[in-house]
């Protein structure tokens, strides 16, 4: 049996230095994310596994919008930051546990992005 949750927020904020109007936008984006992950499995070896990850990720980015019609558009974007991520395993029965402290390890991260969207 395998157990999964995924929990996560995210936070933007977009910059447009031409404001709106035009058909063609471009515009800065800051992105902020926080996402929980926990596993719970039991195997043959084992009576129960659990992992907790928590995931954060800081990046920034620029990114266009075309103005389809009204206020439908289309776009797409690129961002690059850093990642980090806390862990611990549980594994009962008398086993030792593992745990992995935030900002232990710190990772490039990137995307990229296509939207499709409406302003209301």
């Amino acid at each position: 049996m395998r157990y999964v949750r995924k929990l996560g927020a995210e936070f933007n904020y977009k910059y447009f230095p031409n404001g709106l109007d035009n058909r063609f936008n471009l515009y800065f984006v800051t992105n902020l994310a926080l996402t929980n992950t926990f596993y719970e499995s039991v195997t043959y070896y084992y009576d129960a596994i659990s992992q907790s990850r928590n995931h954060l990720s800081l990046m920034g980015g620029s990114g266009f919008q075309i103005k389809l019609f009204g206020k439908a558009y289309i776009g797409s974007r690129f961002n690059l930051g850093a990642m980090t991520y806390s862990s611990k395993t549980v594994i009962e029965g008398g086993y030792p546990s593992y745990y992995r402290p935030m900002f232990e390890n710190v990772y490039l991260d990137g995307a990229i992005r296509v939207n499709i969207g409406y302003r209301f």
